[in-house]
């Protein structure tokens, strides 16, 4: 579960994601008091690739961002309503 931004803002949402095993049942809820509207996202037998979510999700511009257990990242579009986990992972390139 995550914010947007603080609670007592008139534009926070909150973001709720819940799955289940075998993980490809994945439930996600969205509740934006100011607006006071609610929105579902739900795929049950069928998210493809597997996900597991492992920490709490991170907002960034209009994007919910969820590590998965295997490393990689679910990403949910508050505006769309839609999730995608993305398919390639690529490493960290820092700057020497």
């Amino acid at each position: 579960m995550s914010f947007s931004s603080m609670p007592t803002s008139p534009d926070c949402v909150v973001f709720a994601i819940l799955n289940h095993i075998p993980f490809d049942n994945i439930l996600i809820n969205t509740y934006s008091p100011g607006a006071q509207s609610r929105h579902s996202y739900i795929r049950w037998k069928g998210v493809s690739p597997l996900f597991s979510s492992s920490t709490n999700p991170i907002f960034y511009n209009g994007l919910f961002y969820c590590l998965g257990l295997q490393g990689n990242l679910g990403v949910y579009n508050v505006s769309e309503n839609t999730w995608n986990v993305l398919k390639e992972r690529k490493p960290l390139q820092l700057p020497i």
